[in-house]
């Protein structure tokens, strides 16, 4: 989708929040950890906006990435600032930079620009129940889940993340062909924010099994959504929207006035319709780029790899051990 023909309901309506999960230092510092990607950050002459990156020189190619495995950096930057901040991205031989639509990248030449997906979130009313902004599709998914007799917790433990991760690399196995984030991201999500009180693992379950979930992490205004996996003989449950409805109910008691349920492409209308249907407002996110990153043989060779390791054959553990050593390749 290009920038002239976005939706008018894609247009940034000011009802959304700037995701403050992807520019908070500390999730550079998981960046850090898992990946042993060094995050930098450069101030505006004048200290009007900011810009922030990741170089990487691997088997894959050279390139400046605004940041790998983030949903949006959405820093403060204002036409003025990016005047002094863009020289920093003109120099790399292939740089991506993942921001809001409102950025000013949008409108520079020197870049290729594309609305690609949605930044969704929910407000968080303290004093009513999530359920009022649902759509009648969503109530009823909420009450199906509680009829299958589906019930959810909140943990904040290790063992926890570690049961959830196990299913989300199953998850994104048999249902998309996809290797899952290593472990160890997860570790370093874990000590830095649900260690510190700042998020929790939601896990959905029947008679003590776990059968779907999310990973919720705070910032100052928000709860974020940031991963989420269901079973897929549960999919039909209505697991996924009772884990939702938990996860508004959770952000209601932590009292953060918003929901953020991330990033959904474009090209997954029925994943932006789903937290559409529990209210959640749009705002376009942009992604832009200059130069070419040349056709290494190993990025085919990354393809084949992941289509031998996700086979529905290949054991999980053996799948999620090849996630662990190339999933940073995809950065």
């Amino acid at each position: 989708m290009t920038l002239s023909d976005r939706p008018t309901e894609l247009v940034d309506t000011g009802h959304g929040v700037a995701n403050e999960l992807f520019v908070e230092t500390r999730w550079w510092d998981v960046l850090r950890a898992a990946y042993g990607f060094d995050v930098r950050h450069l101030d505006a002459i004048d200290g009007s906006g900011t810009a922030a990156w990741v170089d990487i020189d691997d088997p894959v190619g050279a390139r400046r990435i605004s940041l790998p495995f983030c949903d949006l950096v959405d820093l403060d930057c204002d036409q003025r600032a990016w005047a002094s901040l863009r020289t920093s991205f003109l120099d790399a031989p292939h740089a991506k930079l993942t921001t809001s639509g409102r950025h000013p990248i949008v409108q520079d030449p020197a870049f290729d620009s594309e609305i690609v997906a949605v930044h969704q979130v929910v407000p968080v009313d303290p004093t009513a129940e999530p359920g009022e902004r649902y759509s009648t599709l969503s109530r009823r998914m909420v009450r199906k889940s509680d009829a299958a007799g589906i019930t959810y917790r909140i943990a904040h433990d290790l063992d926890a993340l570690a049961t959830f991760h196990a299913m989300h690399v199953g998850v994104r196995k048999h249902r998309y062909g996809l290797l899952a984030q290593p472990f160890s991201f997860f570790e370093a999500i874990h000590e830095a924010y649900l260690a510190a009180g700042d998020g929790a693992v939601l896990l959905g379950e029947v008679d003590g099994e776990v059968v779907g979930g999310c990973v919720l992490l705070h910032t100052d205004d928000a709860v974020h959504y940031k991963f989420a996996a269901t079973r897929p003989e549960y999919r039909s449950s209505g697991v996924s929207h009772g884990a939702v409805h938990a996860a508004l109910q959770y952000s209601r008691d932590v009292g953060r006035p918003c929901f953020d349920f991330g990033r959904a492409d474009l090209d997954q209308p029925g994943l932006v319709d789903f937290k559409r249907r529990f209210g959640a407002l749009a705002s376009p996110i942009a992604v832009s780029t200059r130069g070419e990153l040349a056709r290494s043989p190993f990025r085919d060779l990354l393809v084949t790899l992941t289509g031998s390791f996700t086979r529905p054959t290949t054991p999980d553990p053996l799948t999620a051990l090849a996630g662990a050593h190339l999933y940073r390749y995809f950065a």
